[in-house]
């Protein structure tokens, strides 16, 4: 993928990229990379960190040259941007603003993702997705259902 940055975007992220090559190679390895991740505010386990480097590692060496590195950025950002998209769908359906979605709630949802809206529906559905049984949906929770009906939807 070609993305369209700037002069000043490329010289940021080559100053981004250049802080966390601690060890001055030209490349960010596993650890170095672990620490940007974290630094960014991305929680990553060993399992998801090894995903990165396996879909981002084009060469395989094991670490993220520059080049590699635009493209985990730009990868890192559309997220994040994804994430607050959905936080903000998430905020409009919380309703009552307590930070969870109830079932008054989440029938007002299903209904707009135009769902069966009945007892039975609202119900399963808290079932499938409140996954600590407190009766409502967090935002981790939310983001599971979303990622359900929008594979449903071929979204």
């Amino acid at each position: 993928m070609v993305l369209k940055l700037t002069e000043q975007q490329i010289s940021d992220l080559k100053t981004s990229f250049d802080a966390f090559d601690r060890n001055s190679d030209n490349t960010i390895n596993r650890r170095e990379l672990h620490a940007l991740l974290h630094t960014v505010g991305h929680k990553v386990n060993a399992s998801g960190l090894e995903d990165l480097l396996t879909k981002y590692d084009v060469d395989k060496n094991g670490s993220i040259d520059f080049d590699e590195f635009i493209e985990l950025t730009d990868k890192l950002i559309k997220h994040k941007e994804e994430l607050e998209s959905y936080k903000q769908s998430f905020d409009a359906f919380d309703t009552d603003k307590n930070g969870a979605i109830n079932a008054t709630e989440l029938r007002a949802l299903l209904k707009i993702v135009g769902e069966k809206v009945h007892a039975k529906s609202i119900a399963d559905n808290m079932k499938e997705f409140d996954l600590n049984n407190d009766q409502q949906i967090d935002f981790n929770e939310f983001l599971l259902l979303v990622t359900k009906y929008t594979k449903n939807k071929g979204v």
